[in-house]
């Protein structure tokens, strides 16, 4: 703190007043006095007096000079969907933005939270060349009310032509929401005319009520007034994506190879702990060495400097030869700091062909920049302009379990399942699994879940599934200790309970004990909220394990 005045250099005490602890203080001129002090956290709120008293025990005070305003940190909880509402995959009905016409849809968190993505049901009709903006609001009477909480956009361009999946979009920065405070989601365009409904952007509605915390709304006027429509609903979710800093705008980039490396650094606007990146890349050639990424501080220059912080590696023969976004997880995190500047580098042990990291160009990542070294990280190049393409946060897992000594198979009737009981309520929507293949599986898996019964075996349909194909999985029977970490996700996943026991279940239409895939298993019991089953007559029967578990993650991620 800095105070002005006059003969400040026979100061020799200071008060902030109840709750404010003077670290030290001195006078840098007659006129100025340079102060450290600390708020207790208890410090009552309001404005106070500040006094200066002199060795002779004058004292002079300054009232209402400082204010202590109460801050309420942020709930940044488990990365995951928060309100959601999916009821339109029945299909029903189809509102359109584009000029005026916007739409909105209310909800009421049951939990506050973080809010930083939402996730919408939307396509394009014809070549609309105009932004959406998907913004936050407060509101009034059931209405989106006063200035943007929080916006991101997207190109209408960008868009699918048909109703085929979510389309998730990050804030940059978000916003806490508050449980029981009504909030508004509203989608707008920058162009587009009535008179040419040719090019628009199609948003998925519901006409039935199905999301008892909000309704859908319409404007054809820019959001000036609101016709609200309690018998209708939004397919939406909102939640916390477990990214933190990102750019994912692509062009051509920096190659990883020998001793070529790139960096990227960034700056996190909130203090979070990073085990989680997501990168855009791709092989060129047949790479047979591995790539580390490391996290490390910087220097005075913004590059890479010091001992890495955490790091983990990637088989660069992995990647496909187009590009794709892989997500890596470090076995060890690092909690990193809101407002410092961060690197994360990529080393490659081996030059036969090479990984290509995406960068871009242009309305590029603010907070940092990329670079390479052509000498194993002697020295570094800052390369103004563009980024990597590039994504780091915190691993969106619930329940997991990683210990491994063993193997089970899928294939023809033989179906494995694993028990799992969540300590949190949370969406589900995004399973992990350790996997290997023998010979040359050409059949189709099936991941599955599913309530139990009594003895603990998976019942009833499926909540909800998603496949993958077997010969897919790359590596080969290795050791126990090197199977791959495959992360496979829902297209419509489900809301899971606490305290309540489910089971994935991995089923085959094909294969044969010399054509199968094999996924990790340990038999001395370390998980102790579930257990691993297996059935041979294609889930009719299960025999329950409840001394083994299967290797897994099972999480939610928008």
């Amino acid at each position: 703190m800095t105070i002005g005045g006059t003969a400040l250099n026979a100061v020799t005490s200071l008060s902030f007043g109840s709750g404010i602890a003077i670290n030290g203080f001195h006078a840098t001129s007659d006129t100025q006095i340079v102060a450290s002090i600390t708020i207790d956290s208890h410090a009552a709120p309001g404005f106070r007096s500040v006094s200066v008293t002199t060795a002779s025990g004058e004292t002079v005070s300054l009232g209402s000079a400082f204010r202590v305003i109460e801050y309420v940190a942020p709930t940044y909880s488990a990365s995951g969907t928060y309100e959601q509402f999916t009821g339109q995959l029945g299909a029903t009905s189809t509102a359109y933005i584009y000029g005026n016409n916007q739409v909105c849809q209310t909800f009421t968190p049951t939990k506050s939270h973080y809010f930083n993505s939402a996730s919408l049901w939307m396509y394009r009709t014809g070549t609309p060349n105009f932004i959406i903006t998907i913004s936050l609001y407060n509101t009034s009477a059931g209405q989106p009310s006063g200035s943007p909480l929080c916006t991101t956009t997207c190109y209408a361009g960008s868009l699918p032509t048909s109703l085929t999946t979510w389309r998730t979009l990050p804030f940059a920065t978000g916003y806490q929401v508050s449980a029981g405070t009504t909030y508004a989601l509203v989608i707008s365009a920058t162009g587009g005319t009535r008179s040419n409904l040719s090019n628009r952007i199609n948003i998925r509605t519901y006409a039935a009520n199905g999301y008892t915390r909000g309704q859908l709304g319409a404007s054809t006027d820019a959001g000036a007034s609101w016709t609200m429509n309690p018998s209708a609903d939004m397919a939406f979710k909102e939640g916390q994506d477990p990214w933190h800093e990102s750019q994912t705008a692509t062009t051509p980039g920096i190659t990883v190879s020998g001793l070529n490396q790139a960096f990227q650094t960034f700056t996190p606007a909130r203090t979070h702990y990073l085990n989680y990146v997501s990168l855009y890349l791709y092989k060129v050639g047949s790479p047979t060495y591995t790539v580390t990424i490391s996290l490390h501080n910087v220097d005075g220059s913004g590059q890479p400097t010091g001992s890495a912080l955490c790091s983990t590696t990637f088989l660069a023969s992995s990647l496909t030869t187009k590009a794709a976004w892989r997500s890596y997880r470090f076995p060890s995190g690092y909690q990193v700091s809101a407002g410092t500047t961060y690197a994360l580098v990529f080393s490659a042990s081996g030059s036969y062909g090479y990984v290509v990291l995406q960068t871009n160009t242009v309305d590029g990542y603010n907070n940092g920049d990329c670079g390479r070294s052509t000498d194993g990280g002697t020295t570094w190049l800052t390369i103004s302009g563009p980024d990597l393409a590039f994504r780091e946060g915190d691993y969106p897992w619930y329940s997991a379990f990683a210990s491994s000594n063993s193997a089970a198979y899928v294939y023809g009737n033989n179906q494995l399942c694993q028990t799992f009981t969540p300590a949190q309520s949370h969406y589900f929507e995004y399973a992990g699994l350790y996997l290997y293949k023998l010979g040359l599986p050409d059949y189709t898996i099936t991941i599955s879940l599913y309530n139990t019964d009594e003895n603990h075996q998976p019942t009833g349909s499926a909540l909800c599934s998603t496949t993958f194909a077997a010969s897919s999985i790359t590596l080969p029977k290795p050791s126990y200790s090197t199977f791959a970490l495959y992360e496979f996700r829902f297209t419509s996943g489900c809301n899971l309970s606490q305290g309540t026991e489910y089971a994935l279940v991995l089923s085959a239409n094909g294969g044969d004990p010399a054509n199968c895939v094999a996924t990790r298993i340990y038999t001395k019991n370390y998980y102790y909220a579930g257990q691993r089953g297996s059935s041979t007559d294609g889930g009719t029967t299960w025999t329950m394990l409840p001394t083994q578990d299967m290797t897994f993650y099972e999480g939610g991620m928008n």
